[in-house]
């Protein structure tokens, strides 16, 4: 049995949404934004296996090009979904103030 419960999909917090990850992507909406920033992706490998990239908002550290990976395997796109959607509620605030900065600086 896996970690999380199969059933329906957990609720997104307001203002969360998933969409494709660029215009023209081919597929299920694959991408967690926050007011028009991404903070989550599921990506396939060709083996057909499933990871998500979480942190996706945060900004590069001084002098490096991008902020860490931060990755997590998983079962399926289904489970992958809902363990995203249980990650942004756990992490709402801290999100949200990282992508309300993150707007402030451009």
């Amino acid at each position: 049995m896996s970690a999380i419960d199969a059933g329906d999909e957990p609720l997104l917090p307001p203002g969360f949404r998933w969409d494709r990850p660029w215009q023209g992507a081919m597929g299920p909406p694959t991408a967690l934004f926050l007011e028009g920033e991404e903070v989550a992706r599921l990506v396939q490998r060709l083996t057909g296996e499933w990871y998500v990239l979480l942190e996706r908002q945060r900004p590069a550290p001084p002098g490096k090009p991008f902020a860490p990976f931060v990755q997590r395997e998983c079962s399926s796109l289904d489970q992958g979904r809902r363990g995203t959607v249980m990650w942004a509620v756990r992490h709402e605030a801290r999100i949200r103030a990282e992508v309300t900065a993150q707007r402030v600086r451009s």
